[in-house]
């Protein structure tokens, strides 16, 4: 009788001494040590987080204060020589033109003030193009008649129809691009910023003097001065091609071919004459090669470029890209899980029961879903590109993926609550399962503030990299350059 009792009971048996023990030392330490563990990686990676996010190209360059950016151009232009200070009161001429298009009132201040920047450019005659243009706008306030225009334009060309009428935009730029270094931009960012600030205003000056020139030529002809007419369109034609030759921001090259190509092309018609064919044809390829690139390119996202123009490195652009795209979708689920877990812990702490191994196990595939999750939306394409969009531009309204991960995080705690179990399990079950939810989206987002810190500097170093080496080729590739030997060897 009595050996049969303690057959029946168990207490016979060599294991069940260290199992019991085992079991009472799970439940004592094993919640303490993973909540510890979950509470110190969260921790660590949601102090990462922001850090990471502030290594992005447009969170820092938004970072700037305007006043100390402007501090530090006005004492950087005070150093400036050569064609680093042509190109920069270069800049400021062509400014003026747009900005007297804009408000005529400011016209006679404006002209004063570009007078005084070209007494001291030296080495180009640009300036005297940029002081007719002014002029041009006066002799549009005063209503002079077109007739009258050539006798007041003619003394600012005096000494330009053999000179060069260069921009000197590359010097400009890396002058430009090394104060936003100094201020703490990366490469990449900082010569984008020097293009905004320097190389796009030249658009202007170039359209209006070019059709100006042009309706000017037209009276001429008209009057019987066909000489005076040749002469407009010389200067204009020799402008054109120095700037779509010279190396300068694709934009302006490409601006420079098309209004040369509309020059060369005798009004309402398609087709130029025999000797400049062969320049137009070249050109229009030229263009052709570039736009053809640029458009399987798509628009940059507003967290990582501050332009719109064609990317140099789209590749390095789509890694950052996924880095941030998974670093926005796992922070959410975190902090979800994150609370769960805080939630859950105290009670857990005071009445643990059961194992380990199913909440850790259900926690583990709770958190790979997530992440498996989170790699399907970086593979959606459209869909992720505008939730990410969204996160550079606010007007645009909120983001969906933070609805999505943060609701498959909650949905996963739900179900580790609602899920039957033993009488009084339930929590102890469910404090696990987040804990160990948290403990690896926590890693996971440990690692993608990592990657995303990689992909940033190699996104910065490749963009000037190829910036430096010449904006047009890095999207059209080097090829595209031989479309435009006709041109080189066209004497207008």
């Amino acid at each position: 009788m009595v050996q049969r009792h303690k057959t029946g009971s168990g207490a016979g048996r060599p294991g069940a001494t260290s199992q019991g023990v085992q079991a009472s030392s799970g439940g004592r330490w094993g919640p303490g040590v993973l909540l510890a563990a979950a509470a110190v990686l969260t921790a660590v990676a949601l102090v990462q987080l922001p850090l990471a996010w502030a290594s992005l190209p447009m969170p820092k360059l938004e970072r700037l204060d305007a006043n100390r950016v402007i501090e530090a151009f006005r004492a950087a232009r005070g150093t400036w020589t050569g064609s680093a200070l042509n190109g920069a009161l270069l800049t400021i001429m062509s400014s003026h033109v747009a900005t007297a298009m804009r408000q005529p009132d400011r016209l006679p201040d404006l002209f004063e003030d570009a007078r005084g920047g070209y007494a001291r450019v030296a080495g180009t005659s640009l300036s005297r193009l940029q002081l007719a243009a002014l002029a041009m706008l006066q002799l549009e306030r005063d209503n002079v008649p077109l007739a009258n225009w050539w006798a007041a334009l003619e003394p600012y060309f005096a000494g330009a129809e053999a000179a060069s009428l260069g921009h000197c935009l590359p010097e400009a730029l890396q002058a430009n691009a090394a104060v936003y270094m100094e201020l703490g931009l990366p490469g990449g960012t900082a010569r984008r910023s020097a293009q905004n600030t320097v190389g796009y205003p030249h658009g202007v000056f170039l359209q209006y003097f070019s059709e100006q020139m042009e309706r000017v030529a037209r009276v001429q002809e008209d009057a019987g001065d066909p000489a005076s007419a040749a002469a407009c369109r010389r200067l204009v034609r020799r402008l054109l091609r120095q700037w779509a030759v010279d190396p300068g921001p694709a934009a302006v090259r490409l601006l420079a071919a098309e209004l040369l190509i509309a020059q060369l092309e005798p009004r309402g018609t398609t087709t130029a004459p025999a000797a400049a064919a062969e320049v137009v044809r070249g050109l229009r390829q030229w263009r052709a090669a570039y736009r053809a690139q640029a458009s399987q390119r798509p628009t940059p996202l507003p967290l990582i470029s501050n332009s719109y123009a064609a990317l140099p490195d789209q590749a390095a652009h789509d890694r950052l890209r996924d880095a941030v795209a998974m670093l926005a979708w796992t922070a959410p689920a975190l902090i979800v899980a994150a609370v769960g877990t805080g939630l859950l812990a105290v009670p857990w702490l005071r009445r643990a029961k059961g194992g380990l191994r199913g909440p850790l196990v259900g926690g583990l595939l709770h958190g790979v879903v997530l992440i498996a999750a989170g790699l399907v939306y970086v593979l959606a394409g459209p869909g992720m590109q505008e939730d990410l969009r969204r996160l550079g531009a606010p007007e645009l309204g909120w983001p969906r993926y933070p609805w999505v991960s943060a609701s498959i995080a909650l949905v996963g705690l739900g179900l580790a609550l609602a899920w039957p179990c033993r009488a009084g399990h339930r929590f102890s079950r469910a404090a696990g399962w987040a804990a160990t939810t948290c403990t690896v989206l926590a890693i996971a987002l440990l690692a993608n503030c990592w990657l995303t810190r990689v992909a940033t500097v190699r996104y910065e170093t490749r963009t000037a990299e190829l910036l430096d080496a010449g904006e047009f080729a890095a999207v059209a590739g080097a090829a595209a350059e031989r479309h435009l030997q006709p041109l080189r060897a066209w004497q207008p």
